[in-house]
């Protein structure tokens, strides 16, 4: 089984002496989301981090720490998107491109009304350090490798019963790489 790589970030600046996060507007779907996307071939995590959310918000960003995981069972191939804090460093022109198409800059309060997908709030709470609220939004979480998964947000959790023992291996030495700052190209 396959396992469809993406990383993304939680893109932070200061505006007004109050952090902010960044959304993104994706017109072909029709919703809110945090910047991320599939990674290269070859391509580590955080290189495809750093370059998604370039593309994505036009942004160059220094990554902080490793900010959680979600991994999707909603698809044909399962699909794990691994997240990183990010700073922002230089703010550029929105990349031409129909992905997407306005990134906005929130508060913690309004990003969380914003993002369209509840997996999304679930990640930024727990990113945030809020589990307990994380866990509310819809009671599905699973934990994977604890010391090296700070989360892991399960997107179908009916389909997580049949696929999660194939992907597991995967998924541990995925995210104990990543977020130990391993650059291991493939998982």
């Amino acid at each position: 089984m396959k396992l469809v790589r993406a990383a993304g970030g939680i893109v932070w600046r200061v505006e007004q002496g109050k952090p902010r996060i960044a959304v993104v507007y994706r017109p072909r779907r029709g919703d809110w989301s945090l910047p991320k996307g599939k990674l290269d071939g070859g391509e580590s995590w955080k290189d495809g981090a750093r370059r998604e959310i370039a593309e994505e918000t036009g942004c160059e960003v220094r990554l902080g720490r490793y900010a959680g995981a979600k991994l999707h069972l909603d698809r044909p191939q399962p699909k794990l998107t691994l997240y990183w804090h990010a700073r922002l460093l230089r703010e550029g022109p929105l990349p031409s491109q129909d992905e997407v198409d306005e990134v906005a800059w929130l508060s913690r309060r309004e990003a969380l009304d914003r993002l369209d997908h509840a997996s999304d709030r679930r990640l930024l709470l727990w990113a945030l350090g809020d589990d307990a609220r994380a866990g509310a939004w819809d009671g599905r979480r699973a934990r994977v490798a604890p010391e090296a998964l700070s989360s892991l947000v399960v997107v179908d959790s009916r389909k997580a019963a049949e696929a999660l023992p194939d992907v597991l291996g995967m998924i541990a030495r995925a995210v104990t790489s990543a977020a130990s700052g391993s650059e291991a190209r493939r998982a």
